[in-house]
């Protein structure tokens, strides 16, 4: 791997590491650091992926003023199933 692909690298882990945090997945860097340490590269790519929905949705919900996914019934439906 070159020095350039490298840094490109970290400046992509240290972004997601920041969106962890300011999302509230994690509390600190060490936390989310250890996680991110655990994935392979497939796995960073995902929650990449993951990740830049949820800040879509929560860009969203500031714009609405609202969450912009409704769950209608969901609620009554786990309650129930967990009656049975």
């Amino acid at each position: 791997m070159s020095a350039e692909s490298s840094s490109v690298n970290r400046v992509s882990i240290d972004k997601l590491i920041d969106a962890l945090i300011r999302l509230g997945f994690f509390e600190s860097r060490d936390e989310a650091l250890s996680m991110v340490s655990k994935l392979e590269a497939d796995g960073l790519e995902d929650l990449a992926a993951v990740l830049r929905v949820v800040e879509a949705l929560v860009k969203l919900e500031k714009e609405l003023g609202r969450v912009p996914i409704g769950l209608d019934g969901a609620l009554e439906e786990l309650l129930k199933e967990r009656e049975r």
